[in-house]
């Protein structure tokens, strides 16, 4: 099976690496950070602050993407 590398772990990252699994293809995701997410990242802070980089919900009609965030999270 081939390999591809999928630069960044943000919502575009996660979707191409998504496809490419779904054509037999094993993605490499690399991302600068340390952590994943892209801007949907959060950063914890003692004593026990959250910062939210960027949006953590979608209000998308989209059904094709809704569906790529169905398999993602819930592999199916």
């Amino acid at each position: 099976m081939p390999n591809v590398v999928v630069p960044g772990t943000g919502t575009a990252g996660f979707g191409a690496a998504l496809r490419r699994r779904e054509e037999g293809i094993t993605p490499i995701m690399y991302d600068r950070n340390s952590d994943y997410g892209g801007h949907t990242m959060s950063f914890r802070y003692e004593p026990g602050f959250v910062f939210d980089s960027g949006p953590h919900i979608s209000f998308t009609k989209a059904e094709r993407i809704q569906d790529s965030v169905r398999r993602l999270t819930l592999g199916k």
